[in-house]
Parts: structure tokens; C-alpha cells; sequence
């Protein structure tokens, strides 16, 4: 029969660390209130596949509100209607959640339904555009220091310094 092995802590130099690109993001409303924080990786490359997907569900995951009866001041008008409305906001944060692989009801989601309506859209859909902004101005910036490191390497091939080998 097979020895359980108990966990142990490990001292600190058997720990391996490799930095991933996660970074803890305060979320602030117009007011510089903070009413969230999340962590996710901005340069992960597939960042933008997921951010497309998730634009390409917004209609599908809207559709069922069609069938809510929702008062002028955005509130569902009868049981049924409370269903769909938590329904319809548990399957978008499932998509923000996905998209960045973290807790999105905690960041965003905890103090304001998903389909609260403010300025005309829903509240889901300004975070949405708020967090494409984000992400586009992040992952600008990383390239753009990576193009650095890269053109630093690969200057003097360009000028022709190069050229003839070492001397």
C-alpha cells in the first residue's frame, strides 16, 4: 500500500516565480469611488480573441430581456421577469468572467445589476467598452516595449554596423 504524503511548506529558495503578466486592477466609478478590483494578464495574446467572442454572445445573452417586463426605472416588473433579468446578468458576467479569467462580479458587478440602465445603454456594455479602452491602451504599451528590446537588439544589423562581423 502507498505512503500518504502530508504537504509541507517549502522554504523560500525550493519556490519557483515566473512573472505571467498579471496585474491587480482598481476599478473606480465616475465619482474616483473604487468599487472593485481585479487581477488579469493584459498582454496575453488571446486577450483579443476572447474580448471578440464575448462582443459576438452581447445579442444572445441580451435576448431573453425581450421577455421581462422591465418599469420605466429599470426593474423588473414581476417574478418571471426577475428570473430572466438575474439569469440573463449570471450568463454575462460568465462571459466577463471569461474574458478575463477572473472574478468579474466582484469587480464590476457587485453593486449595480448588469443590465441597470445608465446613459442609455446598459451597465454591462459601458464596462464592456470601458475594459476594451483599458486593454487596448495595456497591451499598447507592452508592445511598444517590446519593440524597444527588440530594435535595440537588431539596430546595428539595420545600419549596417554589422555588416562584416565582429572586428
Amino acid at each position: 500500500m502507498d505512503e500518504v504524503k502530508t504537504a509541507r511548506t517549502k522554504p523560500e529558495e525550493d519556490i519557483l516565480v515566473v512573472s505571467d503578466g498579471y496585474i491587480r486592477i482598481p476599478v473606480y466609478n465616475q465619482l474616483k469611488e473604487q468599487i472593485g478590483l481585479f487581477k488579469f494578464s493584459p498582454t496575453d495574446v488571446n486577450i483579443v480573441n476572447r474580448y471578440n467572442e464575448v462582443a459576438n454572445k452581447f445579442d444572445e445573452v441580451i435576448q431573453p430581456l425581450n421577455d421581462a417586463s422591465i418599469t420605466a426605472e429599470g426593474e423588473a416588473a414581476d417574478d418571471e421577469s426577475v428570473a430572466i433579468l438575474n439569469e440573463a446578468e449570471d450568463r454575462m458576467i460568465e462571459l466577463f468572467d471569461y474574458l478575463l479569467g477572473t472574478d468579474s462580479r466582484e469587480a464590476f458587478f457587485s453593486r449595480v445589476h448588469a443590465f441597470t440602465p445608465i446613459d442609455g445603454n446598459f451597465y454591462c456594455e459601458n464596462v464592456f467598452k470601458s475594459l476594451g479602452a483599458f486593454l487596448e491602451k495595456k497591451y499598447d504599451k507592452e508592445l511598444n516595449k517590446l519593440d524597444a528590446r527588440i530594435e535595440k537588439h537588431v539596430h546595428g544589423y539595420r545600419t549596417g554596423k554589422h555588416r562584416r562581423g565582429r572586428r
